[in-house]
């Protein structure tokens, strides 16, 4: 039956694409819409190998400021041991009791400090601390630098778990 209709055909006017004739300009336009889609596969898949390269690229720097952030981290905690540890040395040679209340008030800060950052470390958001939870650490770690082995010092904290904004700085004025 194919044959049939190719007779009495002219054989470069028309073609048989499936099994009916095609003018050579109708091929054509196939032919180039074919070709800007492939054109346009290899873009896509150009352009899908470059995200990959550059989501590898990112999760490598990624890694690295991750680890850069705990080596910080582990030298801001080594340094304030060594802060508290060097003012407790020093508060052992003085004889003067207001000066080494002084120091030992200096120390009970720097571990202050130290648990604030241990906090913020630790937590999933950065952004803020939950200052409830800080405040009963706090004052757990302050209880029991303070207290004598004989005495026995309970506290209870009654205090909503406030999340607080980290990037915004609290001013205190102590008016004493």
């Amino acid at each position: 039956a194919s044959r049939r209709a190719l007779r009495g055909l002219d054989p470069i006017r028309h073609l048989t694409f499936l099994e009916r004739p095609v003018r050579p300009r109708t091929l054509l336009s196939a032919l180039q819409l074919a070709l800007r889609a492939r054109s346009r596969q290899y873009e896509v898949q150009r352009y899908v190998q470059e995200l990959n390269g550059l989501r590898e690229e990112l999760q490598k720097k990624n890694d690295r400021q991750s680890l850069l952030l705990k080596e910080i981290h582990h030298r801001v905690k080594n340094n304030l041991a060594m802060v508290s540890s060097l003012l407790s040395l020093q508060a052992g040679y003085i004889d003067d009791e207001q000066a080494r209340t002084a120091f030992t008030i200096s120390q009970k800060r720097i571990s202050s400090i130290g648990l604030l950052h241990e906090k913020l470390y630790k937590s999933q958001n950065i952004k803020d601390i939950d200052f409830g939870q800080y405040t009963r650490e706090l004052v757990d770690s302050i209880s029991f630098s303070y207290s004598d082995p004989l005495d026995i010092i309970r506290c209870f904290v009654e205090i909503k778990n406030i999340h607080f904004n980290t990037l915004v700085v609290i001013y205190y004025k102590n008016e004493d």
